[in-house]
């Protein structure tokens, strides 16, 4: 596979890969599962990760399509991460909650399973291949704050409609 190609697959799985997590908000289009039973503080830091995780995976993108370095490092990680994340929810190990899991949630982790292991994959072998990146300029400063602000914003409304059992 050329440089670019495993580039823009590595690219396109990690945009994938975030839109997917991204439709797995609590009320949103596909988790309604209830998690009032969890705690407020748990919650919290479960959306935060999955947060970070879901807008880390775009920024990635910018960064594997430029080839910036850490960015194949960092898209392994991420691939392991969302493996985890739903190898762990399929299991039924975390979060537990009294409703079942809907079918077309089903449908989304087991989708979700299979682009982070096909992330995986790519990502050893651009390691492999010898994919180098180069630096690239900061993030402006405004920029940080605006994906902090929609950070936050996410993580609040998860939160929220997780508490409320969506």
């Amino acid at each position: 596979m050329s440089a670019v190609l495993m580039r823009r697959t590595m690219a396109g799985l990690l945009l994938l890969s975030g839109l997917l997590l991204c439709s797995l908000v609590p009320g949103g289009p596909v988790e309604n599962r209830d998690f009032s039973a969890l705690s407020p503080a748990l919650l919290l830091a479960f959306n935060i990760v999955l947060t970070a995780l879901g807008l880390g995976s775009f920024l990635l993108v910018a960064g594997v399509l430029r080839g910036q370095p850490g960015a194949l490092r960092l898209s392994f990680w991420a691939g392991a991460a969302y493996l985890l994340v739903y190898g762990i929810d399929l299991l039924g190990w975390f979060p537990p909650t009294p409703s079942a899991m809907s079918e077309a949630l089903l449908a989304v982790e087991l989708a979700g399973l299979l682009v982070a292991m096909a992330l995986l994959w790519v990502s050893v072998h651009g390691q492999e291949a010898g994919l180098r990146g180069r630096a690239a300029a900061p993030m402006p400063a405004a920029a940080v704050l605006a994906l902090a602000v929609v950070a936050m914003m996410i993580v609040a409304f998860a939160t929220v409609s997780a508490l409320r059992g969506s």
